[in-house]
């Protein structure tokens, strides 16, 4: 009986000893699992609301409100300009989750989740940019700073002052040429 219960023992011992690397594996699969189906959630919560603004821009195609600007201002009415204020604020607010969401420090990211996330937030960071080149955003952008997220804040501002805001203009016209 002794040698049985030696050999169960040593059993038992080896199982905890493989068992506890193995439940540590799992655990830490399920949090990168985790976080993946975060990181889709953010995607395509974003996505949504960029859709939603874009059919808005096809709604209303007298506002100077999509991606591609008018080659020439528009003259609104005082609701067109309501519109517009409010289209651009939708925007804003786009871009201020997309930056919060995009640099929020997640604790169990995988290696490929991210490049990934790197690469998203340099596509909005191109699309930002491209708006703050435009007179009338950035009129708009400027008027509603105060509310944004004090990180957003900064950073906004800092693109807003880098911004030529007639070269995109000048860069559409020249390609129609």
């Amino acid at each position: 009986m002794d040698k049985a219960t030696q050999i169960l023992q040593i059993l038992y011992y080896v199982s905890v000893l493989l068992g506890l690397p193995f439940g540590l594996y799992q655990y830490w699969r399920r949090l990168c699992q985790e976080q993946l189906s975060r990181e889709l959630q953010t995607y395509d919560s974003l996505d949504n609301k960029y859709l939603q603004y874009q059919r808005i821009c096809l709604e209303h195609p007298e506002l100077d409100i999509a991606d591609f600007p008018h080659e020439v201002a528009p003259t609104y009415t005082d609701e067109q300009k309501r519109q517009e204020t409010t289209a651009f604020i939708m925007l804003i607010s786009i871009f201020e989750r997309a930056y919060v969401l995009y640099n929020a420090q997640a604790k169990f990211v995988p290696k490929r989740l991210i490049q990934r996330r790197r690469t998203e937030r340099m596509g909005w960071e191109v699309y930002m940019a491209s708006y703050c080149q435009r007179n009338n955003f950035a009129t708009i952008a400027e008027e509603c700073s105060k509310t944004f997220h004090s990180d957003f804040r900064e950073y906004f501002l800092n693109l807003l002052a880098q911004a030529k805001p007639t070269a995109r203009l000048q860069m559409v016209k020249q390609e129609r040429r």
